[in-house]
């Protein structure tokens, strides 16, 4: 366990299962965790960011990842990663896995990259990408019952595979290549 101070800290994970947090500052958090035979629901390592603008990206392991307050930029590896943004404008990469990744507060940019992931925007005008495999992209937070009152405008392109897109009537939904469905959520008056 490493936890990082009020100030601008530099924490680096290794091989075997970490848990790394940064605190309040403007923080960077690496990992160059190897593979491991851990069961599936297990994460190898836990990120949390903490208060500031973050700088996360982890290596090959299934990683948590919790971005906290600030903008900050989350990088998940080759393995099935969860990565949260929380409040702030993030940055959100999934990498090679099968992702699940949520954007929470704030106008957030999210890649799945290779994988089948599936990724919420919630709050706020935010831009989502699949990539590669066939993903479930959401420009709210899923489940949508959670904020019914999110009128910000998304913009959701699926990439490659056969992605399902939902939406609202203010968001922007491109499948892109492949067989995608759309939903659009229309609220009652």
């Amino acid at each position: 366990r490493i936890l990082g101070s009020a100030g601008n800290d530099n924490l680096k994970g290794g091989g075997d299962y970490d848990e790394l947090y940064g605190g309040d500052g403007d923080d960077y958090i690496g990992d160059s965790s190897m593979e491991h035979n851990l069961p599936p629901v297990s994460f190898h390592n836990l990120a949390d960011g903490g208060n500031g603008d973050d700088t996360i990206v982890m290596g090959d392991g299934r990683d948590l990842i919790k971005g906290g307050a600030g903008n900050d930029t989350l990088t998940g590896g080759r393995r099935n990663d969860v990565i949260r943004g929380n409040e702030g404008n993030d940055l959100l990469m999934g990498g090679d896995g099968d992702d699940y990744m949520e954007g929470s507060e704030g106008s957030d940019v999210m890649y799945g990259g290779d994988g089948d992931d599936t990724i919420s925007g919630g709050e706020g005008e935010d831009v989502i990408y699949g990539g590669d495999g066939d993903d479930y992209l959401a420009g709210f937070r899923i489940p949508k019952y959670s904020n019914f009152n999110d009128t910000d405008p998304d913009i959701v392109y699926g990439g490659n595979g056969e992605d399902y897109l939902v939406g609202d009537v203010f968001d922007l939904l491109d499948g892109g290549e492949g067989d995608d469905k759309y939903y659009e959520h229309v609220r009652a008056r």
